[in-house]
């Protein structure tokens, strides 16, 4: 094998390193996203936003496994192996795609339907012992008080969620009481959650996109020296 090729199959170790890291990654991100949203989710009933994590835990696992195709492929100097890897990937590179778009497609929808939702949901806080609870729960995950903060409540009927757990006799002016809105912290957790996604997804694929190029122009030297040692 030629000094360019050989370079090539270095270059596509580093990159397989580089993509095994950025599964890593994507598996992360996409477990500490779903983790809330699940939370989210059940609440507004609407399971749409769970897809771009769940989509990006699957993906990510698939790269990490895919990156040791590679490698095998790049030691054992194998044409088949090479081009199976770069198809593989081309299909991946479509997926984390729409990984992405769904991500910055949702951020906004989700912004609307949360907003609508703990309306509805906070207007029922006293009257249902399941929303209650629900509520409680996005309070306490989130670390937040009420629609818009802690005087949202009345302080006859100040729920201990609204503090920290070791604060005694929760109210509006306890120290350990949460300032911060569930409205806007949980906004703000979707807009954090579909931007981090969304870019995540983008950077992967440009590495991705370096994987292909140097996959297939191995797998063509590899071709070329092949049929040069048949007719030499």
């Amino acid at each position: 094998m030629d000094c360019g090729a050989s370079l090539v199959k270095y270059l596509l170790f580093a990159f397989n390193l580089l993509c095994s890291i950025a599964g890593l990654v994507l598996i992360i991100m996409g477990a500490l996203v779903q983790a809330k949203m699940t939370h989210i989710v059940d609440v507004l009933d609407d399971g749409k936003f769970a897809v771009p994590s769940i989509v990006a835990i699957v993906v990510g696992s698939i790269v990490f496994i895919l990156s040791f195709l590679g490698c095998c492929g790049a030691a054992r100097e194998s044409h088949g192996m090479l081009i199976s890897y770069s198809v593989i990937l081309c299909a991946i590179f479509v997926v984390e795609i729409v990984i992405a778009a769904l991500a910055f497609v949702y951020k906004s929808d989700f912004e609307r339907v949360a907003k609508e939702g703990f309306h509805d949901l906070y207007a029922d806080y006293d009257n249902d012992m399941e929303v209650k609870k629900a509520v409680d729960g996005i309070q306490q995950f989130f670390e937040c008080c009420g629609l818009d903060g802690p005087n949202y409540f009345k302080p006859s009927n100040f729920p201990a969620s609204c503090c920290t757990s070791d604060t005694k006799n929760c109210s509006s002016t306890s120290k350990g009481v949460y300032k911060r809105g569930c409205v806007t912290a949980v906004t703000d957790f979707g807009s954090w959650a579909g931007t981090v996604v969304g870019w995540v997804a983008i950077g992967i694929c440009v590495v991705e996109v370096l994987g292909i190029v140097c996959a297939c122009c191995l797998a063509s030297s590899i071709k070329n020296e092949s049929r040069r040692g048949r007719y030499a």
